[in-house]
């Protein structure tokens, strides 16, 4: 199946072709994939179509897709080098007349251990794009992480943007809305976008066209009534989609529905549900509560519920199992488990991907042994630093407390398991 029959016609019209439209006009953007529409079949329409050139016109445009999956958002050098290798295998295809120069700068920075020798073979392979009239457009995958801080590579992103304006375009998949841009708090680099594209979920057609191929692929032959019973159940969000696809078997697909009831209660099924609240206010989680109790809800909190794909047209919650995820909320586990010597963290027996840095991970376990306590401050900077505490800030502190917070609000949907009281230290919340 080719990759772009997996897009309806709404999304060419919505999202594809806003999308190409940007790239003529020289413009950046971002698109936000809304409760599980993946990001991933997108990208790699615009980057292997065979008549995205004639769809971008002119055919000068050449795209570079690096994936945050696979290169660490937090590790600079490490990204800087993926786009070097893009860099240079775009300009090589394209039989640019400097071949020997480009070879020779792509070896410096790829064998170089310092980032800005890297970041300086990068501009100079730009400078030789620009100068062939080859326009770049970075296909920047999984940017969540780095959306939610404005660290040294945003900047680095910026910058570069800047140096070569519109020969170096970004396209940033996320797939929630950074709580800066909801509060209305935008960095500089937000400044660069002309308007964000939202992608909204699966139709039922669209999750019959894309999902027939996708459960194939992992050897499962379902036809579309069972596809059909399958949408019910999990709305198309992608990431039921995904964990389902491993627990069934073809021998399970004549008791499909037991199957999926089973599923419903595990621990990894509920983490999925609560990453879905990850990126609303307050108002809009009671206002889903509501719902699933039966309640009316005001018609603006209802607009906006719809939109963001979580309320379907009859008012009632997009999927069965995230209806009975709120439903016992209470009941479901909200404590973290550190494997300290594995330097693992989990919740509800699922690991999280936290990329925690040495310091953060001490940090946080010093307050999981002590968990439900009060921890004093000065021992816990002392633990997590490995000094003494008069030589760290306050300033670093907070930061670093910000940033676990982030990151655990990211991957459990609660920003409250770290708790700072106030001249007396930081407590690890368990219940």
């Amino acid at each position: 199946m080719r990759v772009d029959q997996h897009y309806e016609p709404t999304y060419r019209r919505e999202v594809v072709a806003p999308l190409l439209e940007s790239i003529k006009k020289g413009y950046c953007h971002t698109v936000v994939s809304v409760r599980g529409m993946g990001l991933g079949p997108l990208f790699k329409f615009l980057r292997l179509h065979p008549v995205i050139k004639e769809l971008v016109s002119p055919d000068n445009f050449e795209f570079s897709l690096i994936n945050f999956d696979e290169v660490s958002p937090l590790n600079q050098k490490q990204f800087l080098k993926e786009f070097l290798r893009d860099l240079r295998s775009i300009l090589v295809t394209n039989a640019v007349q400097k071949n020997q120069y480009i070879e020779v700068e792509y070896a410096r920075g790829i064998a170089s251990e310092d980032e800005h020798e890297v970041l300086y073979s990068i501009k100079n392979l730009l400078q030789v794009s620009m100068e062939a009239d080859i326009r770049i457009v970075v296909l920047l995958q999984e940017f969540d992480e780095v959306a939610r801080r404005d660290n040294t590579l945003l900047n680095t992103l910026f910058t570069l943007h800047q140096l070569f304006d519109h020969h170096l375009l970004y396209i940033f998949g996320v797939h929630t809305f950074p709580d800066r841009l909801r509060l209305g708090e935008p960095t500089k680099f937000d400044y660069i976008f002309q308007q964000y594209i939202v992608q909204k979920p699966f139709s039922l057609e669209g999750f019959l066209g894309h999902y027939k191929n996708h459960f194939a692929e992992d050897g499962l032959h379902l036809d579309d009534s069972q596809l059909k019973l399958i949408h019910s159940y999990t709305g198309g969000f992608a990431s039921y989609n995904r964990f389902l696809s491993p627990s069934l078997s073809n021998a399970s697909l004549d008791t499909l529905e037991e199957s999926l009831k089973e599923q419903i209660p595990s621990p990894q099924m509920a983490l999925r549900s609560r990453q879905l609240l990850i990126d609303l206010t307050i108002d809009e989680v009671q206002a889903l509560h509501a719902l699933c109790l039966g309640h009316k809800v005001p018609e603006s909190r209802l607009k906006t519920l719809k939109e963001l794909g979580l309320v379907i047209d009859k008012n009632g919650l997009f999927s069965p199992i995230f209806r009975e995820h709120l439903r016992a909320e209470s009941q479901i586990g909200t404590g973290l488990r550190i494997d300290t010597e594995a330097k693992k963290v989990f919740i509800d027996d699922v690991e999280l991907s936290l990329f925690l840095s040495p310091i953060e991970f001490k940090f946080l376990a010093y307050l999981y042994e002590h968990k439900n306590t009060v921890c004093d401050r000065e021992k816990v900077i002392e633990f997590a630093w490995g000094g003494h505490p008069e030589g760290v800030s306050d300033e670093a502190v907070d930061q670093l407390v910000s940033r676990l917070r982030s990151k655990l609000l990211a991957q459990t949907g609660r920003g409250d398991l770290i708790t700072t009281v106030r001249g007396h230290g930081f407590t690890l919340n368990q219940s």
